[in-house]
């Protein structure tokens, strides 16, 4: 084959090779995309997609664990989300993370990779521990020079001598390995609710009196902590109008969680302080059906139905008012 034929078939190779990592770079990058645009479930397929191909590389494929372990976090998987890191890790230990990735999601990447490396190295240094040390052959020793001081015995005592005796030279044994080290498995984190945690946000609610039969609106702002499907939090309550009212009130809400949907349920318990009447009430009120779901950044609350009642005790006689309202917001 002649030097130019051979020329064309090796650019012919090198433009299928650069061809076949571009399609898996691509599809890498367009896996990203659904991640950054908060589809983390359609990003994890996609990217296990790219990782079932035998186009990417190793940086790809490195790249596509780090992102479905960043995906996984956001669904709350995080045990999936731990062995996706560490594949990561292990193939790229200084893969740098995403700009704005969560610094509760950083601190425990950055554990495993610490966790990574340091198995990693132990792995390096017990093989190159058991790696048996080659001993150099030794040069045969130089013939002794016959002395003429002492001549070779007559052929008669050579004869009755008896016949040397070969000791057997019995082989070196190779060194006995070492004890493989003992590597403490750090203990797998617990699974966490994303949703956990402080938690403030605001919405609307609109009253319906039965016995005067008006509908009053108004706003309220909460501030509470989540901890799965129980939470507590201190509300203000402003109504306005011409009779404009404020008002506090303690919430506890309870309820199942399915995939981050919460049915909920509860009690508020607070007062009520009308500046222009000079008047006050304490409420009581219940909420019979209610529901939150994720939308983003923030969770959207749903009040389907509430029973409350407010007792003016300034009032002679003390008044009792009964309530009906329905109601929304949303909750960072």
């Amino acid at each position: 084959m002649r030097a130019g034929n051979l020329w064309r078939l090796g650019g012919v190779l090198a433009l299928l090779a650069s061809a076949a990592w571009a399609d898996a770079a691509a599809d890498l990058d367009a896996a990203i995309s659904l991640y950054d645009l908060k589809k983390s479930e359609q990003a994890v397929r996609a990217l296990r997609a790219v990782l079932a191909s035998s186009d990417a590389t190793g940086p790809v494929r490195a790249r596509a664990h780090l992102y479905i372990a960043l995906a996984l976090s956001k669904l709350g998987e995080n045990v999936g989300a731990t062995a996706s890191f560490i594949d990561a890790f292990t193939l790229d230990p200084l893969l740098p993370l995403p700009f704005g990735t969560r610094p509760e999601v950083v601190s425990r990447a950055e554990a495993l990779r610490a966790e990574t490396q340091a198995k990693i190295e132990a792995r390096a240094d017990l093989a190159e521990w058991n790696t048996p040390t080659e001993v150099p052959p030794q040069p045969p020793a130089p013939p002794l020079p016959s002395d003429p001081a002492f001549p070779a015995p007559p052929l008669a005592v050579a004869e009755a001598l008896p016949p040397p005796v070969e000791v057997p030279v019995q082989p070196a044994l190779p060194p006995a390995p070492a004890p493989a080290p003992i590597v403490q498995q750090a203990p797998r984190e617990k699974p966490t609710n994303p949703d956990d945690g402080i938690h403030f946000g605001a919405g609307m609610r609109f009253l319906y009196n039965p016995l005067d039969e008006l509908i009053g609106p108004g706003a309220e702002f909460s501030f509470g902590s989540q901890s799965g499907g129980r939470q507590l939090a201190v509300l203000l309550t402003l109504f306005p109008g011409r009779q404009w009212g404020v008002g506090a009130a303690a919430r506890i809400m309870f309820g199942p969680v399915i995939k981050r949907w919460r049915i909920e349920f509860g009690f508020d318990f607070g007062a009520i302080l009308y500046p222009s009447r000079m008047q006050g009430a304490f409420e009581v009120s219940t909420q019979v059906l209610g529901f939150s779901f994720p939308a983003g950044p923030v969770r959207v609350k749903i009040k389907l139905f509430n029973a409350a009642v407010y007792a003016n005790l300034f009032s002679r006689p003390v008044v009792f008012i009964p309530a009906l309202g329905a109601g929304f917001g949303v909750e960072y």
